[in-house]
């Protein structure tokens, strides 16, 4: 699986971004090429202080130790933004 960091927001002290997924399929012929694409939102980070913290699509917490296992990268990514 291909994940992303998508934008992080800043909302007063906090800082809120997506991990998604993401997917582009590209096709040609002789006479054309098509494209398409799409992204899911996999888990939500919240950065608060410098605690980070994650909820799932379903509503399953999540703390920094599981998302660094889970998707590496992707707390010091979230951190990078606040500064």
């Amino acid at each position: 699986m291909k994940w992303e960091l998508d934008t992080p927001v800043r909302v007063g002290g906090n800082v809120f971004a997506a991990i998604v997924e993401a997917r582009v399929s590209v096709h040609a012929t002789s006479r054309a090429m098509t494209a398409n694409g799409d992204k899911r939102p996999l888990l939500f980070l919240l950065l608060n202080d410098d605690a980070v913290s994650g909820i799932d699509i379903d509503g399953k917490f999540y703390e920094a130790g599981e998302i660094a296992r889970l998707y590496p990268t992707a707390i010091e990514r979230l951190r990078a933004a606040k500064a």
